[in-house]
């Protein structure tokens, strides 16, 4: 998997996030917080933080069409022990509590170590609300039009 795409699989970012609606916030849980948490991780190849919000069974839809696992994102992720994102940042991040599952979309803006070029997307995650805590369980990245 080429760089770009991998940014665009798991369209995630880190700080730079604009304030959060209020329906970001949910039993607690500040889902926008999570995911700079979970970008963090992805810039600092934090594999415990990773593997703590995103389930065992988690997919994603890369902008190919591509169904991945979350299997082969962390082998190819985790290939060279050194993560290819130089920096990222999200924005425009919202919320939707369904119950026992959220919705959350949001811009990442990314770019990949040694790189002068951004890579712009939307995300989609979902979350569901098992062993008592909320774990991504599916996501999609799409790029963003101009």
């Amino acid at each position: 998997m080429t760089l770009p795409l991998l940014l665009l699989t798991i369209g995630l970012g880190t700080s730079g996030a604009a304030a959060a609606p209020p329906a970001a916030h949910a039993q607690g849980v500040d889902f926008a917080q999570v995911e700079q948490q979970l970008a963090r991780a992805w810039v600092e190849s934090d594999r415990a933080t990773i593997d703590h919000i995103i389930a065992s069974d988690w997919t994603t839809i890369a902008i190919t069409g591509h169904v991945l696992t979350r299997a082969e994102v962390m082998a190819d992720f985790f290939r060279d022990g050194k993560s290819p994102i130089g920096a990222m940042t999200i924005d425009d991040v919202r919320v939707r509590l369904l119950g026992q599952v959220a919705v959350v979309t949001g811009r990442t803006v990314a770019r990949a170590t040694g790189s002068q070029t951004d890579v712009v997307l939307r995300f989609t995650d979902v979350f569901a609300f098992r062993d008592g805590r909320w774990q991504i369980v599916a996501s999609q990245g799409t790029r963003a039009a101009p």
